[in-house]
């Protein structure tokens, strides 16, 4: 699935190519492509960090009008989308709430809890990881930190490249974020980063002899080949297999005004709203399952904060991506009298929240 980085690229490269036709003049381009960018924040909020990055190129290039107005106008359609969020907070708050809409809140939280170090001990692994995975398969994995070391070394050096800086910059600035961030990195975080590392090679190369050049690209595409068909192959065996069945169900059987507790792609293949779970960070960098588990297990309130007459669980569904104690969590969904099961196929279970009994959910919520 291509989640938000598909959008998120389109518009960001667009911006990149623009960036790079900017001179110190260009007030009116500057304050344009400004614009642009702010529209890449409002699809990700990695994107401010990408403009972060873009001033400090300007800035660096002595461009300072220009990036002066670059910076101004790509934080207006970011400021407006905050002000706006914050005065349309939910009512009642709580950890999920928190999740979505107070990033700064839930980092300090997990940085005073979990320890700024540990944070960015995980995230420098997941780091070396996953941008090494962009050009070399894991089935390789012990070379991943030499190609890493090699990659970031030709990501800097093309910042003295006219024609690589913008990009570069943002790359540098998405990872400097990522590592600090309370998240491990994957590839998807890191796909805006992947053009900056393969482009700089390429330009480093260009004053090559042929063979090194075309000797390159056939390893960059023997990688791509096997990587994509390599998670062809998961994808069409280990993920989402039996979810068709509950969309459609969902779909014919389910108001349209439902709201689901569950996986975030129920709302894309069937329209309905859904809330996700997801456990605070520290806990993953602390290696502490158990308390996971009493988050998740704390379901209930989370419906009856959100509005949640249903409940979706499965083998596949992971509310949060840390969490590896689903069985546990599975067993006490089923045993659960508040929940009756009104679907289950291929190990997947729709549950309708009871209203009607006595000191149940529904007949707790305000």
């Amino acid at each position: 699935m291509a989640f938000a980085e598909a959008p998120f690229c389109a518009v960001l490269f667009l911006a990149l190519g623009l960036v790079q036709r900017l001179n110190k003049t260009a007030t009116w381009k500057a304050v344009l492509v400004g614009l642009l960018m702010g529209i890449s924040c409002l699809i990700r909020s990695a994107g401010i960090f990408a403009v972060f990055g873009l001033v400090v190129w300007l800035l660096w290039r002595r461009s300072l009008k220009t990036a002066f107005w670059f910076g101004i106008s790509a934080s207006i359609l970011p400021a407006i989308w905050m002000l706006w969020s914050h005065a349309h907070m939910p009512a009642t708050s709580g950890l999920v709430a928190q999740y979505y809409f107070d990033y700064g809140a839930r980092w300090l939280q997990d940085v005073r809890h979990a320890g700024l170090g540990s944070i960015l001990v995980m995230n420098i692994s997941f780091s070396v990881k996953s941008v090494g995975e962009w050009l070399i398969p894991a089935s390789i994995s012990p070379l991943l930190p030499v190609f890493y070391t090699i990659l970031l070394g030709l990501g800097c050096a093309a910042l003295a490249d006219w024609a690589g800086g913008p990009i570069t910059a943002v790359a540098l600035a998405t990872m400097g974020f990522q590592i600090f961030w309370n998240w491990p990195p994957s590839e998807r975080f890191f796909l805006p980063v992947a053009p900056a590392f393969l482009g700089a090679g390429m330009a480093l190369l260009s004053s090559r002899p042929a063979f090194l050049r075309i000797f390159t690209l056939v390893i960059v595409a023997f990688a791509d080949i096997y990587g994509i068909a390599d998670l062809a192959g998961k994808y069409g065996t280990e993920r989402y297999t039996g979810f068709p069945p509950v969309y459609s169900f969902i779909k014919t059987e389910l108001p349209a005004d439902a709201v689901i507790l569950g996986d975030d792609r129920v709302w894309l293949f069937t329209g309905r709203k859904v809330v996700g779970m997801l456990a605070p960070m520290e806990y993953f960098y602390l290696k502490r399952p158990d308390s996971e588990l009493a988050f998740f297990m704390g379901y209930k309130d989370v419906a009856r904060q959100f509005g949640a007459g249903y409940l979706l669980a499965a083998p596949e569904v992971r509310w949060d991506a840390t969490f590896d104690r689903e069985e546990q969590l599975s067993t006490a969904i089923r045993a659960d009298p508040d929940l009756e099961r009104i679907f289950s196929q291929n190990g997947v279970e729709l549950f309708r929240i009871r209203t009607n009994r006595p000191g149940s959910l529904g007949s707790a919520a305000p």
